[in-house]
């Protein structure tokens, strides 16, 4: 193989493992936070469940990707202030969805395939 496509070849596979340690890092700090924050959404929101869903669940998250998370029990009035919760607690953005204004195909995959924290 030429010698210049094997050095690109080369460079473009450091560059994956690279995307994917940034990911698993992201995703471990992730994870270890969630605890604290469905704690804070449970004290400060009134959140009864919160469920994480997407690509942190279901497989596909990468070093762009985001949090996303859906709520029960969280009135209209506390979502604003849910949303400071998970932006503080967690290190990547985060969609906070309230589950009792959901479409209820949304719901019931984030039921059947979300993780219930």
């Amino acid at each position: 193989m030429d010698p210049t496509i094997l050095a690109a070849v080369r460079h473009l596979n450091a560059l994956d493992e690279a995307r994917r340690v940034v990911a698993n890092s992201r995703r471990e700090s992730i994870l270890s936070a969630l605890p604290a924050a469905a704690a804070r959404l449970r004290a400060e929101c009134g959140a009864t469940e919160v469920w994480l869903f997407g690509s942190l669940v279901e497989g596909g998250f990468d070093e762009t990707s985001d949090c996303d998370l859906a709520v029960r029990g969280v009135t209209s009035h506390a979502l604003l202030h849910a949303f400071g919760v998970v932006s503080r607690e967690l290190p990547v953005p985060c969609d906070v969805v309230p589950m009792e204004r959901a479409r209820p195909e949304l719901v019931a995959c984030i039921e059947s395939f979300g993780r219930k924290i």
